[in-house]
């Protein structure tokens, strides 16, 4: 059977890239008061005075190494891998780099999978149930459970600046039980899929960015530790604890203003059911 073209949204490649992760998904979109599915302009988020609170704005995509899913074959047989770029489509600083946190969303090689980074819905069959929501969804808290150095328990990544035109990519392995929906127990088993079917993998829009820094892993942030900035951190803290340590921000004020936007773009990834 013919193969499905992809449809996805083009970006530039970048050398940042991370090798694959063996991990598992989530399910039906929940809308995110900052995500669109256009590119941001700054008037999108807006603070009470009708300024944009925003600083900058990541679209992400998604892509898959494969157009067709053979269902009976292993993951060792024919992985399918998906892959997450993130680009820098709107910033107040263009010639910024910019490094986030990659955890708990769609840059998390360890889990992003299993907290639900990605739906599946059937362009066949639109009132099918397929479910690959492994644990419930959670957006990262960086609360007093965390250590001061947030670098010694959580990964993170930098996407290059507006200005350079590229993208940062992360790879994930889609384990054919998720698709299949052996979830826990007392979860709704998917429909079943059936061959011939085509089916869209879409990355879901709560993508949720719980710190991020103007800056560079390997270079202005390098080798410095990072904790989470609050209205005391620049008079108080830093002064105190020395030039070793960088504050970042979470994507959302505590005013709910959001400093750092974020977008999904493009149809997803078809897939064939073989």
């Amino acid at each position: 059977m013919a193969n499905v073209e992809e449809s996805l949204m083009q970006s530039c490649s970048c050398s940042h890239s991370h090798s694959p992760a063996h991990s598992h998904p989530h399910s039906h979109s929940r809308s995110h008061p900052h995500s669109h599915s256009h590119d941001f302009l700054p008037s999108d988020s807006e603070s009470e005075d009708g300024q944009s609170s925003a600083q900058a704005t990541i679209a992400f995509s998604l892509s898959a190494d494969a157009s067709e899913i053979d269902l009976s074959a292993s993951d060792e047989e024919k992985p399918l891998y998906l892959t997450v770029s993130a680009r820098i489509a709107w910033s107040s600083e263009p010639s910024k780099p910019i490094t986030v946190c990659a955890l708990r969303n769609a840059l998390d090689t360890k889990s992003a999978v299993d907290l639900g980074a990605f739906d599946m819905v059937s362009q066949t069959f639109p009132d099918k149930w397929i479910s690959l929501n492994l644990m419930p969804d959670r957006r990262p808290s960086l609360s007093n459970d965390w250590p001061e150095n947030l670098r010694e328990a959580m990964d993170f990544i930098t996407i290059p600046s507006q200005e350079s035109g590229q993208d940062v990519k992360v790879q994930h392995l889609l384990p054919r039980k998720m698709i299949l929906g052996d979830l826990p127990t007392g979860r709704r088993k998917n429909d079943t899929l059936e061959t011939g079917e085509l089916c869209t993998i879409q990355l879901n829009d709560n993508i949720g960015i719980g710190w991020w820094q103007w800056g560079n892993l390997g270079g202005t942030l390098k080798d410095k530790k990072f904790a989470v900035a609050t209205a005391e951190t620049e008079e108080d803290t830093k002064e105190a604890k020395g030039d070793d340590w960088v504050y970042g921000f979470e994507d959302e004020s505590s005013e709910g203003e959001v400093l750092l936007a974020t977008v999904v773009g493009g149809e997803g990834a078809g897939v064939l059911i073989l």
